[in-house]
């Protein structure tokens, strides 16, 4: 009867263990285009293109993976730099043409009396 009691109690202590495999996998969280929500611990290629969130244990969003960009959104990132490049090269060259003169003190701003001047 006391052999029974504590066998048991030890598989029902291993059962209660959690694999560690199963524990600690990432989960991933996706929805297609036909708006279906898919929760799975791998993405199948299919599906890789797709914006999809990596769940917590708890299954809370700790980060999020943007979906791939289509040509247009490339060209579009393209045409935005070489813009930005350009707008440089333009404060660039009027920073440097520009002729605004700065004190380099409050003494070289003061107006002279002429007592002073004398």
């Amino acid at each position: 009867m006391n052999y029974s009691r504590w066998f048991c109690c030890f598989n029902l202590m291993v059962c209660l263990i959690p694999l560690p495999s199963a524990a600690h996998a990432k989960m991933y969280r996706w929805v297609d285009k036909q708006g279906n929500v898919y929760y799975s611990d791998q993405v199948p290629p299919s599906q890789s293109k797709l914006e999809r969130k990596v769940l917590s244990d708890t299954g809370r969003v700790i980060e999020t993976i943007r979906a791939a960009k289509t040509q247009e959104e490339i060209d579009l990132e393209k045409r935005l730099a070489i813009l930005r490049a350009e707008q440089e090269k333009i404060i660039a060259k009027q920073k440097s043409t520009d002729n605004i003169s700065v004190p380099l003190s409050i003494e070289a701003v003061k107006p002279t009396s002429p007592q002073e001047s004398s």
